[in-house]
């Protein structure tokens, strides 16, 4: 059973964002999937803490032990769905704190290829803004992303458009060929981009989490990011 992990940046439980999610995922097959739904605001109950930001190795644990409950939901997930309001043409804070506390898996691509869909919610625009930026963040975690949509006020009061996302959204759920780990050409540059950066930190010395994880890990060994996918099985 696939099991799709989806993480709603609203402050509201049963606002628009929500409704919109649920109309997408609901009725997908209970026997092949298994949906669920996760409040950035349930995971922030305290303030980001700069001393752990930067722990991959979970070894400095502090008193915020739901963001590392948070972090292996995510991992484990077969697909990952991000999902937001916008706020000002922005994501909500709710998601913004989240994403901070997650900011290291941007330099050690931790998503491993996931599967990663992002949708937002608004009344009039800025949507773009957020869209584009979810999907740059969960580019440089090493998510790949297959879908990403807004939706109107107007629009969730129209069945024929929900119903016609629904189908285009698991269509691409259901699409084999993209339903597994895999990279991406966007992806790729980023793991250009951050191997360089990591060899010349081993150079000057540097044993941080970030650099011992690149080597631990032998993703500092590979050309490509997806040979370092084949080479690990996903």
């Amino acid at each position: 059973m696939k099991r799709i992990l989806v993480l709603n940046g609203s402050c509201r439980y049963q606002g628009s964002t929500q409704f919109f999610l649920e109309s997408l995922f609901n009725n997908l097959d209970s026997k092949e999937y298994k949906v669920q739904y996760l409040f950035c605001r349930d995971f922030n109950k305290m303030r980001l803490n700069p001393n752990t930001l930067y722990d991959i190795s979970y070894t400095q644990r502090n008193g915020d032990s739901k963001i590392y409950e948070l972090e292996e939901m995510i991992l484990k997930s077969d697909c990952f769905v991000v999902a937001s309001p916008v706020y000002m043409h922005n994501i909500s804070s709710d998601l913004k704190l989240i994403l901070e506390k997650l900011s290291t898996w941007s330099h050690t691509l931790r998503l491993d290829g996931k599967p990663c869909l992002v949708l937002s919610t608004c009344n009039s625009n800025g949507n773009t803004t957020v869209t584009g930026y979810l999907c740059k963040v969960l580019t440089s975690m090493g998510g790949k992303v297959i879908a990403n949509c807004n939706a109107l006020e107007y629009q969730l009061r129209d069945k024929k458009w929900v119903t016609s996302v629904r189908k285009q959204i698991q269509k691409r759920i259901n699409d084999k060929s993209l339903f597994y780990h895999s990279s991406s050409s966007a992806i790729e540059e980023v793991f250009i981009i951050l191997k360089k950066v990591i060899e010349l930190r081993e150079k000057s010395g540097d044993e941080s989490e970030e650099v011992m994880y690149w080597k631990t890990n032998n993703l500092i060994n590979f050309e490509t990011f997806q040979e370092y996918l084949t080479w690990k099985g996903n």
